[in-house]
């Protein structure tokens, strides 16, 4: 076996900027947008909220599969929250065992120039954005100084290969974001450039939501089990 025998990578709980855009891009015109906007994405925490689905989640993921052979994680600041928010379900000897490294190859996605922009202020900067998403779409679109899911999975691959090289046959949980996760699926499950357009948006993940992959001895590779499944 070249590859781990489990995956299980888990996005971040929601975090404070979550609770306030919603499933909107753009930060509303109010003063709470005004000041989450000036925090840096990799300073982001979670929400009261996300702290409860990430420990659930803890809960749920010991009961399932016990401890990891070895954790990774992002570093940023809600994924090492939610990380920490797991990880209260095991105990300190067992937390122990558990080796825990962050990488920063499976960060969030850059958002570029747009970060942090009311969605009248990236209109009038960059009038011409969303006419790119609708046309190039979201794997490839990329935001202007930002980052494509397309160039996330241009690093995730050296980290996947990190894995498959210093992890084979081992359990891992990887706590992340969700264009490392769609990454991820688009190397194991071999999309082509066109399934990456159409699934790109269907794969997002929810807040705490869990993708797990296993080996398979038929196939001698890994196989999905289970995408963004809720377990608070």
């Amino acid at each position: 076996m070249n590859v781990p025998r489990l995956i299980v990578l888990v996005r971040h709980g929601e975090s404070e900027r979550n609770a306030l855009k919603g499933d909107q891009i753009f930060y509303p015109p109010t003063k709470l947008g005004e000041a989450l906007s000036a925090i840096p994405s990799e300073n982001m925490p979670l929400s009261k909220t996300g702290w409860q689905q990430a420990r659930v989640t803890g809960e749920a993921l010991r009961k399932r599969y016990g401890m990891f052979d070895h954790i990774y994680h992002s570093g940023m600041h809600r994924v090492n929250e939610t990380t920490e928010g797991i990880l209260e379900a095991y105990s300190d000897e067992e937390r122990a065992r558990m080796p825990l490294s962050h990488n920063l190859r499976i960060r969030e996605r850059d958002p570029g120039y747009t970060y942090g922009m009311t969605a009248e202020e990236a209109s009038a900067a960059f009038p011409w954005l969303q006419r790119h998403f609708e046309v190039v779409g979201k794997f490839f679109g990329r935001p202007p100084g930002g980052e494509s899911v397309a160039d996330v999975a241009l690093r995730v691959g050296p980290f996947f290969k990190k894995i498959n090289a210093e992890n084979a046959a081992e359990s891992l949980l990887i706590v992340t974001h969700g264009g490392v996760i769609s990454s991820f699926r688009y190397y194991i499950e071999g999309w082509g450039y066109q399934q990456a357009r159409e699934l790109v948006g269907e794969a997002s993940s929810a807040c705490c939501g869990v993708t797990v992959f296993e080996y398979n001895k038929e196939k001698d590779g890994l196989v999905l089990r289970e995408h963004n499944t809720v377990l608070y």
